[in-house]
């Protein structure tokens, strides 16, 4: 997909982008703001790797060649251990926590660039968060300095314990016993001069508050929504069988593009514009349709031409087409009969406002004939009056229409169709008339316009974009083949992605398309 192509999907769906986008929002807002509220305090422990015995006794310091980030992470590990949680909880005072709740609501981290690890507790009221902070860091050190010492509180527990047993042995007077009483005196001087190699360098105040943080939720929120939105339109459109562009109606039926009929503007949606007002853009669309199909049909012949709608989705469509399309050739200099024959939704005779006695089910039946069953139109509107009407009643258009409407249904369309009566009327009107205009029933239902079609010179499909399936244009392709009449092309309608009619106007690119 090219970026042209994500914007053109982008903006087909962009009312799915944008719900989500503020349904995400709005529903990490109220989740933030329900939250429970949070604080968080931490406290600040300086570490030492001074050694005072390895100073008195001159003698080499252990930790002198231990990486500094390693013994700050060692010390970090240390400082969970349950002991010193326990130990925080009793210089905090609390008696209502347990030592693995400390752990779970607590952090410790070492600060890779410096010797100072941060004691960081969680908690729903601020002062007990900045307490247990300031508490779990004292605890931390007074362990540290325990297990600091304790290889020499040992080593004195273990000389009290030999010069016990010498004392009992009545050898106070060896140079064993002097020796051991010595290193004994050493040890405890080492004992008292022993310092912790931690202390608490800043203890825990200002508590912030961690949770609701709306704002940041929000803005968390919302490029996910819009992110999802992105995602799931991407979907639709992938899984969206609808033909979207002429260019693939075009591949997919293997025929040209006629031209295009947009979509009627609301004033236009019950009356026809090409009597009401044929001057407008909407009317000029139809005046370029004209030309594709005038021009079609002086390549491949037509005289007598079916135009049948792909399905019947959106009812009136083609009717509105075929009719506008029949009055704008009148227009344009020819003797136009319009024929309604789609039997199962007749719909000429309600756009032009008429309620004819007679129409092709009579002529049929024998009881009128053709000409008494045909209606003329004229080619402007009555309700027109002032300067605009004069001027229209001086022009002379050369050409004329007449409509053979159907005034009664017949209970079985598709034999009515298939009957040689209907071959008949067709081949009369063809030699009275220049252009003879067929408003059938869609080619995909039932066999109507198979039957018709031995009796026409060509046909037109017309296909509604945004509507007719893509699944449908292949079933569409293969009657095409079957038909006996000469195929001239499709004509597009409704709304063309990225290109086509809209609002008021005609794009370029349908005009080129109509052309060719």
């Amino acid at each position: 997909m090219t970026l042209r192509e994500f914007l053109r999907v982008s903006y087909q769906h962009k009312l799915l982008i944008v719900v989500f986008t503020l349904l995400a929002g709005a529903g990490a807002f109220l989740l933030a703001i329900r939250e429970t509220p949070r604080y968080q305090a931490s406290a600040l422990v300086l570490l030492s790797d001074a050694n005072v015995p390895s100073i008195l006794t001159n003698t080499a310091n252990p930790n002198a060649n231990a990486q500094p980030d390693r013994i700050a992470t060692t010390q970090a590990q240390l400082a969970r251990v349950p002991t010193v949680a326990r130990r925080a909880l009793a210089i905090a005072g609390l008696d209502d926590r347990t030592p693995e709740g400390l752990i779970r609501a607590s952090s410790v981290t070492a600060d890779p660039t410096s010797d100072l690890l941060t004691f960081t507790v969680r908690d729903d009221r601020s002062g007990i968060a900045e307490r247990l902070a300031t508490a779990y860091a004292q605890a931390y050190v007074r362990y540290r300095y325990t297990v600091d010492s304790a290889p020499y509180v040992s080593a004195n527990r273990n000389l009290v314990r030999r010069l016990a047993q010498l004392q009992a042995a009545g050898r106070t007077d060896s140079r064993l016993y002097d020796d051991l009483t010595s290193q004994q005196q050493q040890l405890q001087s080492l004992i008292t001069l022993q310092t912790s190699n931690a202390r608490v360098v800043k203890a825990a105040a200002d508590a912030s508050k961690i949770q609701p943080r709306p704002v940041r939720a929000l803005a968390i929120g919302l490029p996910i929504g819009l992110l999802l939105g992105i995602v799931l339109s991407l979907l639709a459109h992938v899984l969206d069988t609808r033909a979207r562009t002429l260019v693939g109606v075009g591949s997919a039926l293997g025929i040209g593009a006629l031209g295009w009929a947009p979509r009627p503007p609301r004033r236009f949606r019950h009356r026809l514009v090409m009597v009401s007002d044929p001057t407008s853009d909407y009317g000029e669309s139809f005046t370029s349709l004209r030309t594709g199909v005038d021009l079609a049909r002086r390549v491949h012949g037509g005289d007598v031409l079916l135009v049948t709608p792909l399905s019947r989705r959106t009812p009136g469509v083609k009717s509105t087409v075929v009719a506008n399309l029949a009055v704008s050739f009148a227009r344009g200099g020819l003797n136009v009969v319009l024929v309604d024959l789609d039997l199962r939704q007749p719909s000429l005779a309600r756009l032009f406002g008429l309620k004819p006695a007679n129409g092709l089910t009579e002529v049929l039946l024998g009881r009128t004939d053709v000409h008494g069953a045909l209606v003329n139109i004229p080619l402007q509107a009555a309700s027109q009056s002032g300067r605009k009407r004069k001027e229209l009643d001086s022009v002379e258009f050369g050409g004329t229409l007449q409509l053979l409407p159907v005034a009664t249904r017949p209970a079985n369309p598709t034999d009515v169709l298939a009957t040689r009566g209907v071959g008949v009327i067709l081949e009369q009107l063809r030699s009275e008339a220049d252009l003879v205009l067929i408003d059938a029933p869609p080619l995909l239902e039932g066999s109507d316009v198979a039957a018709l079609s031995m009796h026409v010179d060509a046909l037109a499909v017309i296909v509604e974009l945004g509507h007719d399936r893509r699944g449908h244009l292949a079933e569409a392709r293969r009657r095409l083949a079957a038909s006996s009449a000469t195929v001239l092309g499709f004509i597009g309608s409704g709304k063309e992605d990225g290109a086509g009619y809209s609002g008021d106007r005609f794009e370029v690119h349908d005009r080129l398309e109509a052309v060719r």
